[in-house]
């Protein structure tokens, strides 16, 4: 799992890890690293917004579509 966070197209935070949980599909490993990531996101622009930074905007990128389509729903599938 890695991410690179930019503010004005300067790198403010990046890291490249091992994955610590276990997953059963790369759909959800992606899935797992774009939450982490968000929640750095959600942190870091709470930290920018402390030094009076104004940034509204957060983008998350994703390299598969299947994680993208299980992000979006937020219907609870039970079986």
């Amino acid at each position: 799992m890695g991410y690179v966070f930019t503010v004005t197209e300067c790198t403010v935070s990046w890291k490249a890890e091992l994955q610590d949980t276990v997953a059963l599909s790369m759909t959800e490993v992606k899935y797992m690293a774009a939450v982490k990531t968000s929640k750095k996101a959600l942190w870091l622009r709470g930290l920018v917004k402390t030094f009076s930074i104004r940034h509204d905007s957060v983008r998350v990128h994703c390299d598969s579509q299947s994680s993208i389509h299980l992000a979006k729903d937020h219907r609870i599938i039970s079986g």
